[in-house]
């Protein structure tokens, strides 16, 4: 559905005893997963990182109070980078 970081974040996010009071919103790559997650209550963004407009992001996390990102630090592009493309 979305990755294990994420989606632990989002189990806790949902079982808090205040959790009712929380707008989530999630990325998820696919419609099936916004369904899914739907029927749970959190609200989706269909979309990835590899994008080539990300302004849906941008947009999204202005009207957030809280924006939590999940995505593996040496991720871009589909690919993993090593230390020799990482540029600082």
């Amino acid at each position: 559905m979305i990755g294990l970081i994420g989606g632990s974040v989002l189990t806790r996010l949902l079982r808090h005893p205040d959790s009712q009071s929380f707008a989530i919103t999630v990325l998820v790559r696919t419609e099936d997963n916004a369904v899914k997650l739907g029927k749970v209550g959190v609200k989706t963004i269909v979309g990835s990182y590899d994008d080539d407009d990300l302004t849906f992001l941008t947009n999204a996390a202005a009207e957030a109070d809280v924006v939590i990102e999940t995505v593996g630090p040496f991720r871009r592009s589909g690919c993993f980078l090593n230390s020799d493309t990482l540029s600082v």
